[in-house]
């Protein structure tokens, strides 16, 4: 029972947990991983307003409840899953936790709604295209070298944040990768 089976199945109750199906090294699949990024093999489009939000959340990586862990192939940071269901907190009104975001808006009737925004307790991201609002991050690896590729370079490092999505919204479990290098002159970071 490896370390990544006991991390993914705490989760199975936001979602669906297969490893049996998992992409990783799937050569002739379209979701494989590790990949390499090819600009010239890109369909889609960046826009401006495609920006991930994040949030840096009510804990710090020396709180007790987060587990910093030293595992064969990576370093990894595991955060505690604390979200509140939207409908709890719009219940709550505005004794809710000081932690939430939520605004009083007025609905199509005329009525005071509270419209929740974010539920988490923990580092979130807001991920753009129909995502929904901040969803939380589960953990933190960091890779070196890095696992994915740029055109055809490999990188110093990788920071890789786990998202998940709840099972009701069906979307699944981002991950927002961020390729490391270092600098070509040596300079140390100031």
């Amino acid at each position: 029972n490896s370390a990544e089976t006991r991390h993914w199945n705490s989760l199975q109750e936001y979602i669906d947990v297969d490893l049996d199906t998992n992409q990783c090294g799937n050569t002739g699949g379209t979701r494989q991983s590790p990949i390499d990024v090819r600009f010239d093999k890109a369909d889609g489009q960046c826009f401006e307003y495609h920006e991930i939000r994040h949030e840096p959340g009510e804990f710090s990586v020396a709180d007790p409840e987060v587990d910093a862990q030293i595992l064969p192939t990576k370093l990894r940071i595991d955060y505690p899953y604390v979200v509140l269901d939207p409908d709890d907190v719009e219940e709550m009104g505005d004794s809710r936790p000081s932690w939430t975001v939520a605004n009083w808006e007025v609905d199509s009737k005329g009525r005071d709604k509270l419209t929740v925004k974010d539920a988490v307790k923990g580092p979130s991201a807001d991920i753009p295209k129909g995502w929904g609002y901040q969803l939380p991050v589960t953990h933190v690896d960091v890779k070196i070298p890095s696992e994915h590729w740029m055109e055809g370079k490999q990188y110093a490092a990788e920071y890789q944040i786990y998202l998940i999505q709840n099972r009701k919204a069906q979307r699944g479990a981002p991950v927002i990768s961020i390729l490391m290098d270092l600098d070509p002159d040596d300079k140390p970071n100031a």
